[in-house]
């Protein structure tokens, strides 16, 4: 079953705050898909919100625990701004 826009909203807003047991149970409950089709309302990531609140051990659990035949969660995507997550906007 795939989560709620409810659900993804609490998922990102955990990844803002740093909520690493919220996100992994987000992930426990549906998979590395969903949480790398999570996006705000700007189109910024999962991995995103956490990198850019701070959160250096939720950077690694996301970098660390994607499968690696999941598309790159946020690497190549651009946000509602047109900047590219990887680099400077």
């Amino acid at each position: 079953m795939a989560p709620t826009e409810e659900q993804v909203q609490e998922l990102l807003l955990s990844c803002r705050y740093g909520e690493l047991d919220e996100v992994k149970a987000f992930t426990d409950e549906f998979g590395w898909e969903d949480v790398n089709k999570a996006r705000d309302d700007r189109g910024n990531t999962v991995l995103h919100m956490i990198c850019a609140n701070g959160h250096l051990g939720g950077c690694r659990f996301l970098l660390d625990q994607t499968p690696m035949s999941m598309p790159r969660p946020a690497y190549s995507w651009h946000n509602a701004r047109g900047c590219e997550t990887t680099g400077p906007c």
